[in-house]
């Protein structure tokens, strides 16, 4: 896809779920390009073309640990290990990183009147998230290290309707840049059928 002139980006993911005692393992791949452009100096002349491409490989594991030695709680833990590389005016550099994320479920009752057997097949209703993204050594650009921009993020979910086929299910995020202003977000999906008597 083009954001904008010039640019494209392209993402491949998949996950494979292993059993409930294994938890699950999920690849990615993902990459942007910038088209070479012109850059003046100070005085107006003329400098080098100026391009970048950057390539993202990560590796993710995720399982329910408690759960898997036999304890019915719904924790989820998961960590990301990722390839860095990006070529900015010809300069090539490689780094690595890490990703900690964490999740936990509570059953909390719903606006519906869906049977206990059913709701115990559906997702929580209550779910509170974290993760802790970027860490690792920063790309280094002509022997000057450049940091990743490493984030704290925090969101939660709450499935406040649940009377199929009527749903609807609230999220709010907040997100913890180390080189910018954080950043809150909200929203709400729902899905409704109306029927006439």
């Amino acid at each position: 896809m083009n954001w904008v002139e010039s640019s494209s980006f392209v993402a491949a993911h998949i996950g494979v779920p292993l059993s409930k005692s294994l938890g699950a393992v999920a690849l990615s791949f993902q990459t942007f390009s910038v088209s070479e452009f012109d850059v003046y100096d100070t005085r107006g002349n003329l400098a080098a073309p100026v391009g970048q491409k950057n390539f993202h490989f990560a590796a993710v594991y995720a399982l329910e640990p408690l759960r898997a030695l036999g304890i019915g709680v719904p924790l989820r833990v998961g960590v990301g290990a990722k390839l860095v590389t990006d070529t900015l005016a010809g300069t090539r550099s490689h780094t690595a990183a890490f990703d900690l994320g964490a999740s936990f479920a509570l059953r909390l009752p719903s606006i519906g009147g869906a049977t206990a057997e059913a709701s115990a097949e559906r997702p929580p209703a209550f779910i509170v998230a974290a993760a802790f993204q970027n860490l690792g050594a920063g790309l280094k650009y002509i022997g000057v290290a450049s940091p990743l921009p490493r984030n704290l993020r925090f969101g939660a979910s709450y499935s406040l309707i649940r009377a199929p086929p009527h749903e609807l299910t609230m999220a709010v995020e907040m997100n913890i840049p180390n080189d910018s202003a954080a950043i809150a977000a909200f929203a709400f999906s729902t899905d409704a059928v109306w029927r006439s008597s």
